[in-house]
């Protein structure tokens, strides 16, 4: 195919469309880069800064939907998913007014992903891993210096660092979400500076003592190992299998939940709680206290955190949202497969592993990897396009 190709949004060689392109990777790179240095301790020590990046970071964010909209309005299929999103927003909004609190930050998780077409894919994501390495470089480098929080572990008789973060494990989720772009885009990088900055990413990783991060990025590595080397990529299978697996994993939260709730001390209830650093208790304190409901409420974590991400998701945003999402989240799998991307799934897999401890897995300024969702959109629906961005970068 030509240069003029249309990619049903713009002539790929157009002068607006690489302006647009270029825009959105600026002003996403800006998004990522104040969510990055936001929970650091030097911010999060001067409100007035945090607010003034949260006033900046809403204005990058509802640039980056205006942008978006230019996707949207070119097919039916696109407009149904819009609609899909804003309705899920009303249903979240209206529930939440009904339970006396604020309208939640869900606009961000449902609504981001149309800029894929505008920004282009795979290279949005080296616009995170750019933007992402340079908050974390900046962190560690200057800001450790003015500020940081290391937590001293009576169990293991060690530090966790933040080395300028405001908690541990936000520096080890930043070190992880790097280490899975940087091998995930390996295709564009020297040998010497993807081994390089891997190395240091992962000793970082292992000096905050993040166990959800290190263990996830195990089985990132195990996944990686297994799919290609056995082709399972090309199976029909794994498309199904990664298809389900969003809903199998918040179906195994909750069937552990009760198990845990009827026998505690059975030696499988006890080895999973060990594994997900003892949440069940919490998701079953939660869980029954709360209840599930078809809309939003209100969860009280003043006292306990409920970090179970796919249980705080039900709970929080109700059966419609998290049902909308994780069909999102399976249909994101079946696409990357279909489009032969397959390095981005053990990425999508290891974040449904976070997802048994950890919120953050739902979160699009900590999982960029829910830009995907963006694949279900016309634009994908032809090889073409993948093919020639493929041959330029």
């Amino acid at each position: 195919m030509g240069s003029n190709t249309s990619l049903d949004v713009y002539p790929l060689d157009s002068g607006f469309y690489k302006g647009m392109q270029y825009l959105a990777r600026a002003i996403y790179a800006i998004f990522i880069f104040l969510h990055v240095i936001g929970p650091t301790r030097l911010v999060v020590l001067h409100p007035e800064i945090s607010g003034l990046f949260t006033l900046i970071s809403k204005d990058c964010l509802f640039l980056l939907i205006v942008i978006g909209l230019t996707a949207v309005i070119k097919s039916k299929k696109n407009i149904a998913l819009f609609t899909v999103s804003i309705g899920i927003l009303i249903i979240v909004k209206m529930s939440l007014h009904s339970s006396g609190v604020a309208f939640g930050g869900l606009t961000a998780l449902y609504l981001l992903f149309f800029i894929l077409p505008i920004a282009g894919f795979p290279q949005i994501f080296i616009t995170d891993f750019v933007a992402r390495l340079a908050g974390y470089g900046f962190t560690i480098l200057v800001l450790n210096h003015w500020a940081t929080l290391n937590v001293w572990n009576p169990v293991t008789h060690q530090w966790k660092f933040g080395f300028g973060f405001a908690n541990p494990n936000i520096l080890g989720i930043n070190s992880f979400v790097l280490l899975l772009e940087l091998a995930i885009l390996y295709r564009f990088f020297n040998r010497f500076i993807w081994f390089g900055l891997g190395s240091i990413f992962l000793i970082i990783l292992f000096l905050s003592h993040s166990r959800t991060c290190i263990w996830a990025f195990m089985i990132f590595i195990f996944v990686w190992i297994i799919i290609e080397n056995h082709r399972f990529y090309s199976t029909r299978w794994l498309k199904y299998f990664v298809l389900l697996l969003p809903v199998i994993m918040l179906g195994l939260s909750i069937f552990f939940i009760y198990w845990y709730r009827i026998s505690p001390h059975n030696p499988f209830v006890k080895i999973f709680d060990l594994f997900v650093s003892n949440r069940l208790s919490l998701g079953s304190k939660f869980l029954e206290e709360y209840g599930i409901k078809w809309g939003a409420a209100f969860v009280n974590n003043a006292e306990y955190n409920l970090d179970m991400g796919q249980v705080s998701l039900l709970l929080t945003n109700g059966v419609i949202a998290t049902t909308v999402f994780l069909s999102y989240y399976g249909l994101a799998n079946w696409n990357l497969l279909r489009l032969k991307y397959w390095e981005f799934i053990p990425a999508m897999i290891a974040f449904l592993c976070v997802s048994l401890t950890e919120t953050s897995f739902a979160r699009i300024t900590s999982n960029p990897f829910l830009l995907t969702f963006g694949l279900m959109m016309t634009q994908f629906d032809t090889l073409e396009y993948l093919e020639i961005i493929r041959n330029r970068y």
